[in-house]
């Protein structure tokens, strides 16, 4: 019996031990859970630190916009710039001519009968103009029957019509200097036309030779006359313009227009 019990004890020793360190074996789970938990939360901190670079970026972006690459002071000083007259849309080329919504007016003398000369506002050579400068017929054409039509103002769509021999059975010199709008339409929508006079010098050897539909005015050179109103040298032409008895303001021209009679 004695030997039975020290087998006994000798092999329960050993299963004691198996317990134990079974038992040690459910511990360990217990002590290395929470390390494992902050494992995730030892990842979080990079991305806690991709934040400053988020914030790097947003930062960097709005240095962009300071240099005037987007939207932001440096885009907004470039868009004033842009509105410069040096700086606008290429002024656009058109015709312009009499038409149905235009005032035609009747007159009972013949005045081509004082002077036909080549029409200063048209490429077209069939394009003339009659009378004194104080008439306003800028530019006319020979109709049926002897008939002239010209057109006195652009802006205003004001025309004339009379019966002419002088032009029927006369010539008019050529001229081959470069023609002048008969119409300008400025870049804020205004209209402007030849006055209906001779400049007189307003500034500093300059006369008013257009006149606009709000009362403002384009200089022109008096020695070289209503062909050096509009300054051509660039895609975006140019006028001096006074506004109220103002300084002369270098404005940019939206559209010009010569006298062009629609194709038969």
């Amino acid at each position: 019996m004695t030997i039975a019990r020290r087998t006994l004890a000798a092999l329960a020793a050993p299963a004691l031990a198996l317990a134990v360190v079974a038992c040690g074996g459910e511990e360990e789970p217990v002590t290395t859970t929470p390390a494992q938990q902050e494992e995730p939360a030892q990842d979080d901190d990079p991305q806690e630190e991709d934040s400053p670079a988020e914030d790097s970026e947003e930062e960097n972006g709005d240095g962009s916009q300071e240099d005037g690459s987007g939207e932001g002071p440096g885009g907004e000083d470039s868009g004033e710039e842009g509105s410069d007259a040096a700086q606008g849309e290429p002024t656009v080329i058109g015709s312009e001519w009499i038409e149905d919504d235009w005032e035609l007016t009747e007159v009972d003398q013949d005045l081509c009968d004082f002077s036909i000369t080549d029409s200063p506002y048209a490429n077209n050579p069939d394009v003339f103009s009659c009378g004194a400068t104080a008439d306003s017929a800028v530019a006319c054409i020979l109709d049926v029957d002897q008939m002239v039509q010209c057109v006195v103002s652009a802006d205003s769509k004001k025309a004339i019509f009379f019966e002419s021999p002088a032009v029927a059975g006369g010539a008019k010199p050529e001229d081959e200097a470069e023609p002048t709008p008969i119409r300008l339409e400025l870049t804020d929508g205004t209209s402007c036309s030849p006055a209906a006079h001779t400049g007189t010098e307003t500034h500093d050897g300059k006369a008013a030779w257009y006149g606009c539909e709000d009362g403002s005015e384009l200089l022109a050179d008096i020695e070289e006359g209503i062909s050096s109103t509009v300054d051509t040298s660039s895609d975006v032409w140019t006028v001096e313009r006074i506004v109220d008895g103002g300084d002369p303001e270098t404005t940019a021209v939206r559209s010009a227009f010569f006298a062009e009679p629609p194709a038969d």
